[in-house]
């Protein structure tokens, strides 16, 4: 695994680097996360027991709650309760060793970007923070967005919406303030290659 750290401004004085990367040796996975959860105490409480982390770093924690939350729900069943426990504007990429799958996802805001692609001919699903920093030569047309409350997992890569947009729900009270239905669940994208996952630019998994 190769991880290019960025600095992301929080004051004039102070940065914070990313991504957060913590690699859980006892159950084989590793995850890279970008940006930030607004309800790390309350996940704290669920997670491990404890109320508040105190000085103990921002990335640590926040990579370690989402491990531990996916420890306790994981199943492709229970991935859009998972990624419903995380509150705030992320992205991130999670790779499950036992399984031999990923699961990448991106919260509602949009704020992080994150895009995937599939290779059929190698098996191969990539994924990446940043279109501008793939490798020279790259051929930028077979990568998609992963859109805002999406993910995607599976042996088989799959798109999946777990999460209605601020657009979406704006929508949706409209439609329902004026007594019309409509379906605001897109359809979404599949794609049948299995899975052997690495992340780009940002990060970078070689398996």
């Amino acid at each position: 695994m190769t991880v290019l750290p960025t600095a992301s401004a929080i004051a004039s004085h102070l940065v914070r680097v990313l991504p957060y990367v913590q690699h859980d040796v006892k159950h084989h996975r590793l995850l890279c996360f970008f940006g930030y959860l607004s309800n790390v105490s309350e996940l704290a409480d669920r997670v491990h027991g404890v109320s508040a982390y105190g000085h103990e770093d921002t990335g640590a924690a926040t990579t370690s709650l989402i491990l531990g939350l996916y420890q306790q729900i994981h199943g492709v069943k229970e991935e859009k309760l998972f990624l419903s426990e995380l509150q705030g504007r992320y992205a991130f990429f999670l790779y499950d060793g036992i399984h031999k799958q990923a699961l990448a996802a991106r919260d509602p805001s949009g704020e992080q970007e994150l895009y995937y692609c599939l290779n059929r001919d190698t098996g191969m699903v990539s994924f990446t923070n940043s279109l501008d920093d793939l490798p020279p030569g790259e051929d930028l047309s077979q990568w998609l967005e992963v859109p805002p409350g999406h993910y995607v997992s599976g042996r088989t890569p799959e798109l999946r919406q777990f999460a209605l947009t601020p657009q979406q729900l704006e929508l949706r009270e409209r439609h329902e303030s004026t007594d019309i239905g409509y379906g605001l669940y897109p359809s979404s994208d599949s794609g049948d290659a299995s899975t052997s996952s690495y992340l780009r630019a940002g990060i970078s998994w070689d398996s």
